[in-house]
């Protein structure tokens, strides 16, 4: 006896979009603070502070960022704070206390999401004095400027994909066209020579989900460096002013919706940039 599920009249793509910039999760290479300002009171904080910090969720909720940084640090981020523009302090470099005189270097970024919640995000450094995941985007648009004019689109595409691949040393880079409809296609591409090729490739408008899209427009730069990373937790789950999932439109350290990660898996992706 065969079953049949009847759809009919039923559009799928009309289905309520997730709204995969509201989350209560990031990838674990890094620390997220959500901060009250103007007194930068930590009101929410990863999971994984416990073995980054010493100092578990709990004992850090309701503290203040000065009580992991010293005042100098404190001082200079509040200035920062001041300015119109985040890119006065971002990024930026702190030195978070531990146990005695024990500290660890932290690569971190500042933001404020749509609702005016600042955000803090922490990656440990490799060195001192490079800034590895969270300033790519300085490096990419470095190189990308000095991009000169060429006498057509196909060869200006294939020197951003050489460009791109200079800089990050990455196994593949695309470039890829959307549709006013929503379908894409790779325009240019750089590889590995052992690699298949994807250039000319056509994909539909439900590759990539319209959600996808629009977060494609407000962040322009969206890392993922481990996709086999299980996703961290922000404690608590809710803002507890607004009793909601905080908005990580802008949020470097956002995670990865399942779907893509297991897309990304099918397509034997390690790590994966999207610049758009």
């Amino acid at each position: 006896m065969v079953s049949e599920l009847q759809l009919q009249g039923i559009n799928l793509t009309n289905l309520k979009e997730p709204e995969i910039h509201i989350n209560s999760q990031i990838q674990p290479h890094g620390v997220l603070l959500v901060l009250k300002e103007p007194e930068l009171t930590i009101l929410q904080v990863t999971s994984n502070v416990s073995s980054v910090f010493g100092i578990s969720p709990q004992n850090l909720l309701e503290k203040k960022l000065e009580d992991l940084l010293d005042s100098f640090q404190i001082e200079r981020i509040k200035a920062g704070l001041l300015e119109e523009n985040l890119d006065f302090i971002n990024p930026t470099k702190l030195w978070v206390r531990k146990k005695g005189d024990d500290y660890v270097v932290f690569d971190g970024v500042f933001h404020r999401n749509a609702e005016g919640i600042l955000i803090l995000e922490l990656e440990p450094a490799i060195s001192q004095e490079n800034i590895p995941f969270l300033s790519f985007y300085h490096l990419a648009r470095a190189s990308i400027n000095q991009v000169e004019a060429t006498a057509n689109l196909r060869d200006y595409c294939q020197i951003i994909v050489q460009e791109v691949r200079k800089v990050t040393g990455f196994d593949r880079v695309m470039l890829y066209k959307f549709d006013d409809d929503g379908h894409g296609s790779v325009i240019a591409e750089e590889k590995l020579e052992s690699q298949e090729p994807y250039l000319g490739l056509h994909y539909p408008e439900s590759d990539i989900p319209k959600p996808a899209r629009k977060l494609f427009i407000s962040n322009w730069i969206r890392l993922i460096p481990d996709t086999h990373g299980s996703p961290v937790e922000i404690i608590p789950n809710n803002h507890p002013e607004t009793q909601r999932p905080v908005d990580l439109t802008h949020s470097i350290l956002r995670s990865v919706f399942p779907c893509h990660i297991e897309y990304l898996h099918n397509m034997g992706v390690g790590a994966s940039l999207t610049i758009s």
